[in-house]
């Protein structure tokens, strides 16, 4: 091969480990966003467990009566059944909202590790 060939397979091969590692920090990024977002989906996770835990001992609270609310006279099981609904519900959202933030965290991180493993090509 002349120099210039070289010279010119050189260039080509500095623009492919370049754009691998723009790649590389573009991933690096975006998993990053996601891992933060993975805490704060933790955060409000434990958050509404807490306060499901809270209201679960206020309604114990209330176990041996009935509880009059807006002066509207409830029978404690609709307020537990009611109760027991919103938790299973906003739970199962946080739930569901983590369980997608895992699975792009994964995404991203098989993402990266093929960026980082990929051999360079030539041409």
């Amino acid at each position: 091969m002349e120099r210039d060939e070289w010279e010119r397979a050189l260039m080509q091969e500095r623009v492919v480990v370049n754009e691998a590692r723009v790649s590389i920090d573009v991933l690096s990024r975006d998993l990053e966003i996601e891992q933060e977002e993975r805490r704060r989906d933790v955060t409000a996770l434990e958050l509404e467990r807490e306060r499901a835990s809270n209201l679960q001992s206020v309604l114990e609270d209330f176990q041996a009566g009935e509880l009059f609310a807006f002066n509207v006279h409830l029978p404690l099981s609709d307020v537990y059944a009611a109760k027991d609904h919103e938790i299973r519900q906003a739970v199962s959202d946080l739930e569901t909202r983590y369980d997608s933030v895992t699975v792009s965290l994964a995404e991203f991180k098989h993402r990266a590790l093929t960026a980082e493993v990929r051999p360079p090509t030539i041409g």
